[in-house]
């Protein structure tokens, strides 16, 4: 016991030592076993995390598949890469498991627990993730019910963001780090916060693949709060390409959406209550749809079996809404009279009293 201690704190320090210029790019032979029982002849996938776009991995996927609970993984990395991971039997159940799993060139064994957080990664990105930021977190009070790094989708986005950039500025080595920070910008787009973490990173850091792909990738979003909302190249309903032109008005809200999105459907009661009773006083609505081409007939439809009475675009594929980091449906853009991006995913309530406030004497 007292020799396994040892040990034990040996590998931490190592570990907490090591520097971006011990990440070599080599093959790595990993021995993987599951510590619950799965099925016969099943296969685990450790891929990228849903949100973050697969230019970001040098392996996007690893399989593997499993016997007698025990399976190998044969890599090679240059940089730590995030993955979550998954089954071949519950493709249709579950997209991802819960858990992170950093995978480095340092890393030789996984055990994977039924319960994501109690899962073992021998490397120095993962040691870091359990041993180091998680307890960062925890000490500057960010709290989830169901698992801490929830809070970053579950309405504590913000307080993540706040606690990731002091976190970045006492490590500007880390690529922990580095891959939560793409996650948010990957999720929410362009935000100040998000430039301003990523100058946190040491000059060592930033002549990384990583960083510099994360640099460009969020300055080349275009939409973006506080700034004009750009034009852009779309169709129209007669699938004409066209430039979105905006309406005139004091506040005007964008959606993007898509015709089987049921989210998207139920907000459109809501959306036409609220273009009725302030259209006159100074709201408009334009709303740009991500439809896939086979899709596009569904949009057409939609559009007048919901009676949609105010601008439609469409953005076919998606394609401009992937640029500007749009990945969850309904997202919403409140602009001012100039154009302005004052908010994004504003709930409609929230616009419903700001319109109240401002446009009805």
């Amino acid at each position: 016991m007292k020799m396994n201690r040892i040990k034990l704190i040996a590998i931490l320090i190592f570990n907490f030592s090591i520097t971006i210029a011990q990440y070599n790019s080599n093959t790595i032979n990993i021995n993987g076993n599951i510590s619950y029982e799965r099925e016969t002849n099943d296969s685990i996938y450790f891929s990228n995390f849903f949100a973050i776009d697969q230019s970001y991995f040098e392996q996007p996927v690893l399989p593997s598949k499993i016997e007698n609970g025990t399976f190998k993984l044969e890599t090679a990395l240059s940089y730590p890469q995030m993955y979550v991971i998954s089954y071949k039997s519950e493709r249709n159940i579950y997209p991802q498991r819960d858990g992170i799993y950093f995978i480095d060139p340092s890393t030789t064994t996984i055990t994977v627990d039924s319960v994501g957080d109690h899962s073992k990664v021998d490397g120095a990105a993962h040691q870091e993730y359990k041993n180091r930021f998680v307890p960062f977190f925890i000490g500057e009070g960010l709290k989830c019910e169901h698992s801490l790094l929830d809070c970053r989708f579950m309405g504590k986005g913000g307080m993540f963001d706040t606690i990731l950039s002091k976190y970045a500025r006492k490590h500007p080595e880390s690529y922990v780090a580095l891959w939560f920070l793409i996650e948010r910008m990957e999720m929410e787009g362009y935000h100040e916060q998000y430039e301003k973490a990523l100058r946190f990173f040491s000059s060592k850091m930033q002549k990384e693949k990583l960083w510099q792909m994360a640099h460009e990738s969020l300055n080349s979003i275009a939409i973006r709060k506080n700034r004009t909302f750009p034009e852009l190249e779309l169709k129209s309903v007669n699938l004409e390409q066209v430039t979105m032109v905006l309406p005139k008005a004091k506040y005007t809200l964008v959606d993007f959406w898509f015709s089987r999105c049921k989210p998207c459907l139920e907000a459109f009661p809501k959306m036409k209550e609220l273009y009725g009773r302030f259209h006159d006083k100074g709201f408009e609505m334009v709303s740009i749809s991500v439809d896939k081409i086979e899709y596009i007939p569904k949009w057409q439809d939609r559009i007048v079996e919901r009676e949609l009475n105010w601008l439609q675009y469409l953005d076919e594929n998606g394609e401009t809404a992937k640029k500007n980091k749009i990945v969850s449906y309904p997202t919403t853009f409140l602009l001012n009279e100039k154009g302005i991006v004052v908010e994004r995913n504003l709930r409609l309530e929230d616009i419903e009293q700001l319109l109240e406030n401002n446009l009805v004497p």
